[in-house]
Order: C-alpha cells, then sequence, then structure tokens
C-alpha cells in the first residue's frame, strides 16, 4: 500500500486513510494492465467495439465462434 501511495500509480480501488484502508470507488472500469487500453483502441479501430459494447460486425464474430 506504501508503494502505491508514494508513487501515485494506484492499481486497486482502495487507499489507505488514517491507517484504514478504504474504497476509493465502487465500480468502473480499470486499466491495471498497460495493453488494456491500445487493445481496446484496436478493436475500435477494426469496428468490433464501439462506446455501446460489441458493435454488429463484434457480435456476428462471437456468434461464430
Amino acid at each position: 500500500m506504501r508503494k502505491l501511495q508514494y508513487q501515485r500509480d494506484y492499481t486497486f480501488l482502495v487507499e489507505n486513510e488514517d491507517g484504514r484502508m478504504r474504497l476509493r470507488a465502487k465500480d468502473g472500469p480499470v486499466f491495471t494492465n498497460p495493453r488494456l487500453a491500445p487493445m481496446l483502441t484496436f478493436l475500435k479501430d477494426i469496428h468490433l467495439v464501439d462506446g455501446d459494447g460489441l458493435t454488429s460486425r463484434g457480435q456476428r464474430l462471437v456468434r461464430a465462434a
């Protein structure tokens, strides 16, 4: 926890407050892997996902798998 506190590199949704662990957020996406954001960009570029989730093209590929 101290390592994360001093580096300001939070990979978890908790933080230390007055010696206690406190939730920072209850839900939502957290990019903990440096490859995740480029992967999502790639999937958007090839029209498999968009802001609403899987596109119709993406859904066809999932059904075919």
